[in-house]
C-alpha cells in the first residue's frame, strides 16, 4: 500500500543505508547489463554517487536535490536531481 510510503530528504543517519543501497543497486544494474566486469567503472560510478550524497548532506547550498524513500523504516529508492553532466549536455544537442 502506497500510504506507508515516505519520500523526503536523507539524514545523516541514513547515510550508511542510503550507501549500501547505492552498492547493491549500482552492482545489480552493471551485472543485469553484461558489463559487471568494468570493476573500475563500477566502482568509479559509486563513488560518484556517494560523493553527491555527502555533497547533499553537508553543503546547504548544494545544486543538487537528493530524496529517498523509506518503507517501514527501510530505504527502499533514491532519487538525485540536478544539473545535467557533461555527456548528457553533448548527447542532447
Amino acid at each position: 500500500m502506497a500510504s506507508d510510503l515516505w519520500i523526503g530528504r536523507p539524514s545523516l543517519v541514513d547515510k550508511p543505508i542510503i550507501e549500501h543501497v547505492f552498492e547493491t543497486s549500482i552492482s545489480d544494474a552493471y551485472e543485469q547489463e553484461g558489463i559487471g566486469y568494468l570493476k573500475e567503472e563500477l566502482h568509479a560510478e559509486i563513488q560518484h554517487k556517494k560523493l553527491l550524497l555527502e555533497t547533499v548532506l553537508y553543503q546547504q547550498d548544494s545544486s543538487f536535490i537528493f530524496l529517498i524513500a523509506k518503507r517501514a523504516d527501510k530505504v527502499v529508492g533514491t532519487i538525485l536531481y540536478g544539473p545535467c553532466n557533461d555527456l548528457i549536455k553533448t548527447c542532447t544537442r
